[in-house]
């Protein structure tokens, strides 16, 4: 759409910053007893540097303070390592000439507010493991500080989920790609929810934290991925401000 109204634009996932495979598997060997780190999904599994890095180039590339024009943007390919994912070589991220007028960024987990010391005993009743998830979370916030509008989609209960990520894997399949049997899906589904639990309630009643006078948009979706609603957020009271 954007290149049909010749907007210059990128796009990229919180999904393509995930650590390399061999850097996922130490982090689940450091904390082997926490189930919600064994694999891909939660804070403490991407690679922040990286995205930091990554957002600073495409917001300057072509300016004055740009060093250079071409921005080469990550991706993470689900399919490798027997579908527990990987990054993919940096000879196949795809490469955006500057300036941009725009950059959509999407995320599972964008939005999610780590909560208070005070109520680690709250994240313990929901998993054992989301005290130290919620630490790692506290290092993603800055990064809602960045965005000039969102949108954050509404969905009736997470279960949705598991249906959304059993057709990309089937599809994989279909494709003659490696993927996650049933199974394995349900099992790999299984470890976000606790972050759904305890972190959607709050950003479904004030949306995110952000920027002051930054739009934020909740669109409520079906399962079948249709929009049933538009409600515009209202302005929250606080703000910070972040640069990179």
């Amino acid at each position: 759409m954007f290149a049909f109204t010749g907007f210059p634009a990128a796009s990229m996932s919180l999904d393509d910053f995930y650590l390399r495979g061999e850097e996922q598997d130490r982090l689940a060997a450091k904390h082997s007893s926490n189930a919600l780190l064994r694999y891909r999904g939660n804070a403490g599994s991407h690679d922040l540097p990286l995205l930091w890095s990554t957002m600073q180039s495409l917001r300057h590339s072509g300016s004055e303070r740009g060093d250079e024009s071409i921005v080469s943007i990550p991706r993470y390919d689900k399919s490798l390592r027997q579908g527990r994912g990987d990054r993919s070589d940096n000879s196949l991220w795809p490469k955006m000439k500057g300036p941009l007028q725009i950059v959509l960024f999407e995320g599972w987990m964008l939005g999610f507010k780590s909560v208070d010391e005070c109520r680690r005993h709250e994240l313990e009743m929901i998993h054992n493991g989301l005290p130290t998830v919620n630490e790692f979370l506290r290092d993603y916030a800055g990064l809602h500080f960045l965005f000039d509008a969102w949108v954050v989609l509404k969905v009736e209960s997470p279960i949705v989920v598991y249906d959304w990520r059993l057709e990309a894997e089937r599809n994989m399949r279909k494709a003659g790609k490696p993927s996650l049997s049933d199974a394995q899906v349900q099992d790999f589904i299984d470890r976000f929810m606790p972050a759904y639990q305890a972190y959607l309630p709050a950003l479904y009643a004030s949306g995110p934290e952000r920027r002051e006078n930054t739009t934020a948009l909740m669109v409520a979706m079906d399962r079948s991925r249709r929009a049933t609603s538009f409600e515009e957020v209202p302005p929250l009271l606080t703000s910070r401000l972040a640069s990179i």
